[in-house]
Order: C-alpha cells, then structure tokens, then sequence
C-alpha cells in the first residue's frame, strides 16, 4: 500500500529515535559480545556502557530534538543557526548521559558565540565522526536546502566530507520520501564497513541496512546487533527505512518502549514538518 509523505515522515522521525534507543544497548560491543550476553537484541532493553534507562534515548535524539525546536522558532538561516547553537548550548549544561567529543570541544569553547563564530571554530578537516550526521534529519524534514544542511552541520563539523555525507543523506532521505529507494539502491549501495562512528562508515552502513533489509524492523536489528557506534548507525538506519515504510511498520512493542515524554516531542515536529515539507 502507498504510504502517505505524513506516515513516512512520522515513521522516520519515530524510527530514527527507536533506534537510537535500541542501540545504545549494545554501543562500543560487538556481535559475539552481544549475542553472548542478548542472543539478538530485538526490543529497546536500556542499558550499556551509559547504563540508560529503558525507553530513554542519547545524544542523537536529543540534539536531533534540539534542532527540530531551532527550526520551529527561526525565522530565515542566521536564525535558525543560532537558535542551534543556543539550543545545544543550554542541552549541554543540563549534563546529559553522553556527547560526542567534537561536539563537546565546539560547545564548551563556543559557548554564548554566533553561529559564524561556531563554523569558523569548528573548521578542521579531521573531525570525520558522526555527530553531524546524527542531527540533521529535521533539515532535511523541513524542507531546508542542501546549503542549509550542510551549514548547520558545521557548526561542530566543519570539513568537505562530512559536508559530503550530510549531501547524500539529504538526498537519500528526499528519495525514499518519494518512493525512490530503488534509485538510492543503484546510486549509493556499499557492502558494510566497521561499524565505527566515523561518518562515511556510519551513513553507508545505515543505507545498506535500509536497502537490503525485507522490512523496516529488519534493518534496525541487523543495525544494533552489528554493534560498534550501535546508537548512531541504528538512528539512521531508523530515519531511512522509516521514510521507506512509514509510521505503520514500525512494531507497536516498539512505540511502547519509547520513552512517553520523547514519544510526545516526536509527535509534535512530526505535525510541523509534514506542514513544511516541499
């Protein structure tokens, strides 16, 4: 049955948070580890290396919330930035359970700093990990440009790789939104890398999963059980089978497992962008 571009953008939003939560069970383990001590994670368990409380997410959603809310307030680019900036600003002071370390350099140096202050700051050709990646599927969501995207992305990682990958996941996102999967099959399928948390390993990893996975749940549990930078890999696996299959593939076991108070955020941005979409 055709999915609706609502029930797409809501299941990728959802997905992308179920298996950001998932996966932070087995982060940093690998498939011997977990399946010593899981069998095979298929539900959201909590735990792991940040001991997490089931339901709960980690960095990857919470700066992903973070920027869906600087989306909502802004009123053009600079905006937008800003708001970014001020958002992972005061989200990192409440201390939470987990953050990269790019990201963590940027804001503690950068803090109370415009956004152009941010990207010059954050301009370093090696900073390859993943945690702009991880954040911008409201960019993508809402409409916003490729230029827009990948600005927002360097306000921690500031480099031509990462604003590369930022490029292809946009476009994989768009396509799949659309019901193209079979041209992002043909254009962007690799074999899987190590699972590590640098950015082209993690957004190739995530697509592979997403193509040559049979459903929306598949993809996810091949993702979390691989291990490695499990959270990060999961959440975009999640993000693009969820723009694959909608909203209505995701298990319902799942949806309960999600922490209430995310569930609601998610519901809320998903409304707003199925509005701004185009």
């Amino acid at each position: 049955m055709q999915k609706s571009m609502s029930n797409r953008i809501k299941g990728a939003l959802y997905a992308f948070a179920i298996g950001d939560a998932m996966g932070a069970t087995t982060e940093f383990m690998y498939p011997p580890a977990i399946r010593k001590k899981y069998g095979e994670v298929k539900d959201i368990l909590g735990g792991g290396w940040l001991n997490i409380e089931k339901g709960q997410v980690t960095d990857d959603t919470q700066m992903t919330l973070a920027v869906c809310d600087a989306i909502e307030r802004s009123d053009g680019v600079l905006s937008l930035l800003n708001n970014c900036c001020d958002n992972f600003t005061k989200w990192f002071e409440q201390h939470p359970i987990d953050v990269g370390n790019c990201c963590k350099k940027v804001i503690t140096s950068c803090k109370g700093k415009t956004n152009d202050q941010w990207i010059r700051y954050s301009n370093n050709p090696i900073s390859l990990g993943n945690g702009s990646l991880m954040r911008s599927l409201p960019m993508v969501l809402s409409g916003q440009s490729d230029e827009i995207t990948r600005l927002q992305g360097r306000l921690t990682h500031g480099n031509s790789v990462c604003d590369n990958e930022l490029t292809i996941y946009r476009h994989v996102i768009r396509m799949c939104l659309r019901g193209n999967e079979k041209s992002v099959e043909e254009l962007f399928l690799k074999p899987i890398m190590e699972p590590y948390g640098h950015v082209t390993n993690t957004l190739y990893n995530a697509i592979h999963w997403a193509i040559k996975c049979d459903s929306l749940e598949a993809a996810i549990m091949c993702a979390v059980n691989m291990g490695g930078d499990a959270d990060t890999i999961a959440a975009v696996t999640g993000s693009i089978v969820g723009s694959i299959y909608g909203y209505d593939a995701i298990p319902q076991r799942w949806i309960d497992q999600l922490n209430p108070g995310i569930k609601k955020e998610l519901d809320h941005y998903a409304k707003l962008f199925i509005k701004m979409y185009k």
